[in-house]
């Protein structure tokens, strides 16, 4: 019998302790309007239903997040964004078989959404980049129009033109700014250039520096990339002394060119400055070398100062067509001279005449009493239609006893 009485206390304490259990609320105390919370029931697999209700202290009357509103089930969940700011307290209700009802209530505090404030820190264009005021939270994320973050930090600067908004957080919650405009003059790539008069031919500018032939040479800056760039003014100095000059380009001879280039009243741009000097052409002379016969001429490259460009030859006022190394053979008498570029500039050779003797261009050793040469100089003869046309030719014929024993034609 007290075996029996036993085990009856013993299920009736169970029962009781299953019907009485008390629920445990689990939620934090402090929450974020830009964050969604949830608090649930744990350690109460008894209860067999639970009512939820939260209630915003400010007023005796108001829900939250609706008037009188009764939420059902083990977890209670706001969404992103609902509700206002200020003290609450959740309350839960677990029914029991029993017919018993626990109550279980947790205080809590929804902080507001930080605002944040930005500012441009200049009116109109920014040179380079603008610097944003901020203010109403501790860290903040830079957006562009795509959302997508470009920048964070304490401070943050706008490199590009364009709208943006700015989030931040003060350590517990995250709000955000208005989207807002900027203008930033990104700085330009300027290269230098330089045109050699009378003709404008490019001349390279290499290491902010460039060599003419005397005379004069433009200078000029070209831009390439920026933003915002406009509305600009250009003053010029040569060798520190200023010039009328208020374009992007000038002229001038020898000395040291700078351009200073103001825009939007606000960014300044110095370019390095171009230096001008003249070009020290080389002096170098042609030597006529081989025999007579098979002569040859060859340009004396210890008298060369400069790398060569490129050479011509000339035989009179013309160009030898494909003559261009440092050494000729000439086929017929003239002067002849060479010419190198260099520098960007021509330097001429002396000249050097050539003259060939008849009778060994001809092979002949000597003139006997009934032989005789007979030289002309003719454009196209009629009767050589081998021959290109509009070239001068020297026609040299050898006769002996009255006949035609050779000739040879030799083109001018």
């Amino acid at each position: 019998m007290k075996k029996l009485l036993s085990l009856i206390a013993i299920l009736w304490m169970v029962g009781l302790n299953v019907a009485a259990q008390n629920p445990i609320l689990v939620g934090s105390a402090t929450q974020c309007l830009s964050a969604p919370y949830t608090y649930s029931v744990v350690d109460d697999n008894a209860a067999l239903a639970h009512s939820w209700v939260v209630v915003y202290m400010g007023t005796t009357t108001q829900t939250y997040p609706a008037f009188g509103q009764t939420y059902y089930g083990s977890i209670l969940t706001r969404e992103d964004g609902e509700g206002i700011a200020g003290q609450f307290y959740v309350e839960v209700m677990s029914y029991y078989a029993e017919g018993q009802v626990d109550t279980t209530r947790k205080y809590f505090t929804v902080n507001a959404n930080p605002t944040v404030n930005v500012t441009p820190a200049q009116e109109g264009v920014a040179c380079g980049s603008m610097p944003l005021l901020l203010s109403g939270a501790d860290y903040y994320w830079l957006y562009d129009v795509n959302d997508n973050v470009i920048d964070e930090g304490v401070t943050i600067d706008v490199s590009q033109s364009g709208y943006y908004r700015v989030g931040g957080t003060d350590g517990q919650c995250v709000g955000g700014s208005e989207t807002f405009h900027v203008k930033v003059e990104g700085p330009p790539t300027i290269i230098p250039m330089a045109s050699k008069y009378p003709f404008f031919v490019g001349a390279e500018v290499q290491n902010n520096s460039v060599s003419i032939c005397g005379g004069l040479v433009g200078l000029a800056y070209d831009f390439q990339g920026g933003q915002e760039l406009s509305d600009f003014t250009v003053s010029w100095t040569k060798d520190a002394m200023p010039l009328s000059a208020t374009w992007l380009s000038v002229e001038g001879g020898v000395g040291t060119y700078k351009c200073t280039i103001v825009s939007n009243n606000t960014c300044i741009y110095e370019p390095d400055p171009i230096t001008v000097d003249t070009v020290a052409l080389p002096e170098f002379v042609i030597k006529k070398k081989g025999t007579t016969e098979a002569p040859f001429l060859q340009i004396k490259e210890a008298s060369l100062t400069h790398p060569i460009g490129y050479i011509e030859w000339y035989k009179g006022k013309k160009v030898i067509s494909g003559a261009d190394g440092l050494s000729y053979t000439p086929s017929v008498d003239g002067n002849y001279l060479a010419k190198i570029y260099v520098g960007g500039c021509w330097a001429s050779s002396n000249k050097k005449k050539v003259t060939f003797p008849v009778l060994k261009l001809m092979g002949i050793q000597d003139l006997t009493q009934n032989s005789f040469v007979k030289i002309s100089i003719e454009e196209y003869p009629n009767y050589y239609q081998s021959l290109p046309v509009g070239h001068t030719y020297i026609i040299i014929k050898y006769y002996d006893d009255g006949s035609l024993e050779s000739e040879k034609v030799m083109k001018l």
